[in-house]
C-alpha cells in the first residue's frame, strides 16, 4: 500500500489486486466513522439548538442549509441520530466501523416505528450482532422482527394487501402492459408456479443448445447464458404468457399441484396463532428472547401472517417441514445426488447462493457438498449448501466453505483467507 491508509484517486490506478482490496475495506471503515461522527455532529447541534442562531427551527433546516444535503439523505440521518440516542451497543459499533452505515440505518428505521421500539432498544447488542452478517440475511431479521414484534401490525398490512390486490393488462402506443399486485398468500402461489414454469422455459432452450452443440456450461468466453435462444426477460414473458393459455384451457375445477408451496413455521408460532384464533384473543408480541427463532414463510422466500398459514393448514394441502432447534431442516439420510425431499429441504433453509457477494436467488441453484462426497461427506441438508452453477464450478479451484453454528456461511480461499476480507497477495 502506499504511506497514506487511503489513496487518492490519481493513486489507484497503481495499487495491486490485494491493495485493491485492502483500499476498499479501509475505505468502508473511514466511512461507517464518519458517518457515526456527522451524527454526533447533528446531535450536539440539536441538543445545545446551535440551529436557532441562525433562525432556523430545528436542526434539519441548519443541516440543509450548511450541506445541501437532500431532503431524504437528511431524515436519514435525522433517524438515525434519535436511534442512536436508545442504542449504546449501535453507536459504538457504528463508531469502531465493526457495521456498517446501511445496517444501522435499517436498525434506526425499525426503532422509528412506535410499536417495536422497546424490542428495539432491549435487542440492541443482538441487533449489533444480526449486523454482522451479510445484507441480505441481516434484512430478513429485521422484517422478522418486525413481523412477530408487532403482530397487529403485521396482520393489517396482509389484510390490506389481500384487499387492495388487483390485475389489468392494457395497450400503450402499441406494448401492451401487464400490473398485478395481491397479498402474500395468494402472491406466493403465483410466485412458485411463475418461477416453475421460468424454469421450464430455461430447460427448453438449454436442451435446444446443447442439441446444437454449444457448451452452456463453459464460462471462460463470456456469460454462457448469452448463447441461449431467449433472455431471461423473454423467458419470463414467455412463462407468464404460458401459463395464462394453459389456464384459460384447463377444465373447471382442475386440481393444482399437491403441495403447491411449502409452508415453514415455528410449532410455537403455530399453536400460539391457533390459540389466538380460537379465543377470539391478539396474538402478543414476540419478546427479545424468542424473536430470533419465530418463522413463517414459504420455500420461496415470501413471509406470510402466521393466520394464513394457520387457515392453509386447515383448508390446503400442506407439506409438514420438520426444523431442528438451530432452525435448520433436519436430516433426510445418504444418497449421492441432492435431488428430490433431500434437495427440497436445503433450499427450504435457504436459496440463494452462498458465494460471498452473490446470492443469486433461484430453484435453478445447484446443492453442493460442503464436505465432498468423495472424502466421506454425507448428502444430507447439514452438508449442503445452494450455489449458482458458476460459483459450483469455481469452488473446485481450491475454495472451501463452511457453515456455523448460527447458519453463516463462510467461503475461504486456496490461501486460507476469507472472502470477505482481503486476500494475502494480487
Amino acid at each position: 500500500m502506499k504511506s497514506s491508509p487511503i489513496p487518492t484517486p490519481a493513486e489507484v490506478d497503481e495499487l495491486s489486486g490485494a491493495e485493491l482490496d485492502q483500499a476498499l475495506v479501509e475505505l468502508e471503515a473511514a466511512r461507517r466513522t464518519l458517518e457515526a461522527t456527522y451524527v454526533a455532529v447533528l446531535d450536539r447541534a440539536d441538543a445545545t439548538e446551535r440551529y436557532r442562531h441562525d433562525g432556523h427551527v430545528s436542526v434539519r433546516g441548519w443541516s440543509t442549509a450548511l450541506t445541501n444535503a437532500s431532503p431524504v439523505e437528511t431524515r436519514r440521518r435525522l433517524q438515525t441520530m434519535r436511534a442512536l440516542r436508545d442504542l449504546p451497543e449501535a453507536r459504538d459499533a457504528l463508531a469502531d466501523a465493526s457495521i456498517g452505515v446501511d445496517q444501522v440505518r435499517a436498525i434506526a428505521q425499525l426503532h422509528a416505528s412506535p410499536r417495536l421500539r422497546d424490542l428495539v432498544v432491549d435487542g440492541d447488542a443482538q441487533l449489533v450482532e444480526h449486523a454482522g452478517k451479510d445484507f441480505v440475511t441481516f434484512s430478513e431479521v429485521l422484517h422478522r422482527w418486525n413481523q412477530f414484534g408487532d403482530p397487529q401490525g403485521d396482520e393489517n398490512r396482509h389484510a390490506q394487501a389481500h384487499d387492495r390486490r388487483e390485475a389489468m393488462v392494457f395497450e400503450r402506443d402499441g406494448v401492451v402492459h401487464v400490473h398485478a399486485k395481491c397479498g402474500a398468500a395468494q402472491g406466493a402461489a403465483l410466485m412458485e408456479m411463475f418461477q416453475k414454469q421460468c424454469d421450464a422455459e430455461f430447460l427448453s432452450d438449454w436442451e435446444a443448445a446443447n442439441a446444437e452443440g454449444v457448451d452452456c456450461r463453459d464460462d471462460t468466453q463470456g456469460d454462457p447464458m448469452s448463447r441461449l435462444a431467449r433472455t431471461d426477460a423473454q423467458r419470463r414473458m414467455d412463462a407468464l404468457h404460458r401459463l395464462i393459455v394453459r389456464g384459460a384451457a384447463a377444465a373447471p375445477g382442475a386440481a393444482t399441484p399437491d403441495p403447491l408451496v411449502n409452508i415453514v413455521i415455528t410449532k410455537a408460532e403455530y399453536e400460539s396463532e391457533l390459540a389466538a384464533m380460537m379465543g377470539g384473543r391478539p396474538v402478543r408480541p414476540a419478546t427479545i428472547e424468542n424473536i430470533d427463532t419465530e418463522r413463517c414463510d414459504t420455500s420461496n422466500g415470501v413471509t406470510l401472517s402466521p393466520r394464513d398459514a394457520v387457515i392453509a393448514s386447515m383448508i390446503g394441502e400442506v407439506r409438514r417441514v420438520v426444523i431442528d432447534s438451530a432452525g435448520r431442516v433436519t436430516d433426510l439420510g445418504r444418497r449421492r445426488r441432492f435431488t428430490g425431499a433431500a434437495r427440497d429441504a436445503v433450499l427450504l433453509d435457504g436459496r440463494r447462493c452462498l458465494w460471498p457477494g452473490c446470492g443469486r436467488d433461484s430453484q435453478r441453484n445447484q446443492i453442493d457438498h460442503t464436505h465432498e462426497y468423495s472424502r466421506g461427506g454425507t448428502t444430507t441438508p447439514h452438508n449442503g449448501g445452494p450455489m449458482c452453477g458458476r460459483h459450483n464450478r469455481f469452488k473446485s479451484q481450491g475454495y472451501t466453505a463452511h457453515r456455523d453454528a448460527d447458519g453463516t456461511w463462510h467461503v475461504h480461499r486456496p490461501d486460507g483467507t476469507e472472502l470477505t476480507q482481503p486476500a494475502f497477495a494480487a
